[in-house]
């Protein structure tokens, strides 16, 4: 625990601060870390006094645009508070590893975090509110009905059928511009919702969530938005409840939480408020609840060591909103295979206009064969023209 209370007073510098509202600070560690990046950018805006945050990895400074009213002294306390309690890597020289509070004692872990068993006051609650800003996971990044709607247009194929339609309408071909526009948009349509129904199920699995919890303040037990529940803060839990902080366990009456969300074990697991060795892997941490499981029986108390972002679930939420899924080999062999086909296909095409233009055929009606053979598949695109004139 000890380790939590290194001095990080050097590990923010002001760079630029000439503009109201506006610094660019450098911040210790930030150099190539890409986790403290998206960590920063995640954490320190609060939407009021911070509006935006934008790190730099490769030059180790930070972009912050703020209320003009607002100290810079508060932004460089806000950002060495996400230095002392973020859950980075190791790359950050100056980020302070996540205390191990599942090993320590319960009153160590009170006195360390300013708390006491009658909970906090309303007035350390909300300092600590605007402090460590509203316990809030970072969203994950989903995409937009039209994001999904223009991604069915930009396979090669899809491009060519398109150029062919636009030919047809140039040359005078309506009928056959409504024929291809048709199959374009009935692929179209078949692709869109078949991916919005994949995004919506993949949105439907998301961390269990409730509007309120119940924590003690001034004394005495209180409902409260989720977002405003703090570091500190003494939970109270009940069977049914959704655990709103990553907490450490301060007494229990047959408390078992259901952790398959972070574990994916099926059974519940029974908390003690015993310290369990600091190299425990969450699954055997019974001293802790973490944020998104669910009480399924006994209750108890715990308080709260960790919120928004710098919880487990909120680690796991930083992470899939960067990742990215590979391709699979069919996808990209069906790439391949679309691309070499539109290839093969605008070289027969236009063998056969250059062909019809050498055999005294006119341009116009070679245009319309050419188009044609675009989009229809079988030998029968060539059918709409059969010169006379050659012999």
């Amino acid at each position: 625990m000890a380790s939590a209370e290194t001095d990080t007073s050097s590990a923010v510098a002001p760079v630029h601060t000439a503009v109201p509202g506006r610094a660019r600070l450098r911040v210790a560690g930030l150099y190539r870390n890409g986790v403290l990046q998206r960590t920063l950018e995640a954490l320190l805006p609060d939407g009021v006094k911070i509006q935006s945050a934008s790190a730099n990895s490769r030059t180790g400074t930070l972009l912050v645009s703020f209320r003009a009213d607002l100290p810079l002294a508060r932004i460089v306390e806000r950002i060495e508070d996400i230095l002392h309690t973020s859950p980075v890597d190791g790359k950050s020289a100056n980020a302070i590893a996540t205390p191990a509070w599942h090993a320590a004692e319960i009153g160590q872990t009170l006195q360390f975090l300013g708390a006491h068993s009658g909970g906090l006051s309303s007035e350390a609650a909300r300092e600590r509110l605007r402090r460590y800003g509203p316990n809030a996971l970072p969203s994950i990044g989903a995409r937009s009905r039209l994001a999904i709607l223009v991604e069915q247009f930009q396979s090669s194929p899809v491009l060519m059928l398109a150029a062919a339609a636009a030919l047809s309408i140039a040359t005078g071909g309506v009928l056959d511009a409504v024929v291809i526009l048709g199959v374009v948009a009935l692929n179209a349509g078949i692709g869109f919702i078949t991916e919005s129904n994949t995004e919506r199920i993949i949105g439907s699995l998301r961390l269990p969530m409730q509007q309120s919890a119940i924590v003690r303040r001034d004394g005495k037990p209180c409902s409260v938005p989720i977002t405003d529940v703090v570091p500190g803060d003494l939970l109270i839990l009940q069977p049914g409840a959704v655990v709103g902080a990553d907490a450490r366990v301060i007494s229990t009456a047959a408390l078992s939480t259901d952790e398959a969300m972070l574990t994916g074990e099926s059974q519940s697991v029974d908390k003690d408020p015993a310290p369990v060795p600091s190299n425990r892997p969450i699954a055997e941490r019974a001293s802790m609840v973490y944020r998104g499981s669910t009480v399924v029986g006994g209750g108890g108390t715990a308080v709260a060591v960790a919120t928004g972002a710098r919880t487990e679930a909120g680690r796991i939420q930083l992470l899939v909103g960067e990742a990215h899924a590979p391709e699979t080999p069919m996808q990209r062999q069906l790439n391949v295979l679309g691309g070499q086909l539109a290839i093969v296909s605008s070289a027969v095409c236009a063998a056969v206009f250059l062909i019809g233009l050498f055999r005294g055929v006119g341009f116009l009606q070679m245009l319309k064969a050419a188009v044609a053979l675009a989009w229809l598949p079988s030998p029968r695109g060539c059918q709409p023209w059969q010169p006379q004139s050659s012999r």
